[in-house]
């Protein structure tokens, strides 16, 4: 595995298009700035950064005390290249959190914890729960199976591994030892085309979700691609 980390990068990011990160500074924005710290020199870890786009969000904030590490060689040259210095390339996460127990205000994780076999998970979560600061908080985006189209997406990655819903989720975290847990759907509603397409996603997600109601008997349905999850240790 370690070398198809080490080409990731080659594989899904070998390009840098301005346009495309400036609609992801945006989306960061819109979907995970209201559960940043307000301390600009608060101390905030990204795990498995891929192109940079959090931490080129918070150079661009003015944030001052943040940090990423990676396990994919390319993915660390590229950034170090096109983002920030503030990267490192750590083979074991497991080793690079326990080393900094109750250090960080906030750890963010795009993408990563359905990389994690399920076997790893709880001991993944509990590590990073012991690397926060008291109340530190942990703010996680990850593809919701809920969504019918997510296991199309997901196929098209051989290194998923892990699924989750809306409950499985929050049990990890529970199990994990975190409390106050928000889970919520993604938003696309960033400029005129964003707009339209997250219209027309809501207008479709209304009749699904009444079908899923029905056939679940819940009303805990993420049915964005990909769900945002905040938790406090």
């Amino acid at each position: 595995m370690t070398d198809i980390w080490h080409q990731y990068t080659k594989d899904y990011y070998s390009f840098f298009d301005e346009t495309r990160i400036a609609l992801e500074l945006r989306y960061i924005k819109i979907n995970y700035g209201l559960y940043l710290p307000k301390d600009k020199g608060s101390k905030i870890l990204e795990i498995g950064f891929g192109r940079g786009s959090f931490l080129a969000y918070l150079e661009k904030e003015g944030y001052t005390n943040y940090f990423g590490i990676e396990i994919g060689k390319q993915q660390v040259d590229f950034v170090k290249e096109k983002v920030t210095s503030k990267v490192k390339l750590v083979y074991n996460t497991l080793d690079f959190l326990k080393k900094h127990k109750n250090t960080y205000d906030l750890i963010f994780l795009s993408d990563v914890i359905a990389h994690i076999p399920k076997e790893e998970t709880i001991i993944y979560l509990q590590a990073i729960q012991q690397a926060l600061n008291s109340n530190g908080v942990i703010l996680l985006r990850t593809p919701s199976i809920t969504n019918p189209f997510c296991l199309r997406s997901m196929s098209n990655d051989f290194t998923y591994t892990t699924y989750y819903s809306y409950e499985s989720v929050r049990q990890v975290l529970s199990l994990s030892g975190f409390s106050k847990i928000i889970i919520k759907e993604e938003s696309f509603n960033i400029g005129l085309k964003g707009y339209i397409y997250q219209s027309t996603l809501n207008l479709c997600n209304f009749f699904l979700r009444y079908i899923l109601i029905l056939y679940n008997r819940t009303n805990n349905l993420i049915l964005s691609k990909m769900m945002i999850i905040i938790a406090t240790k």
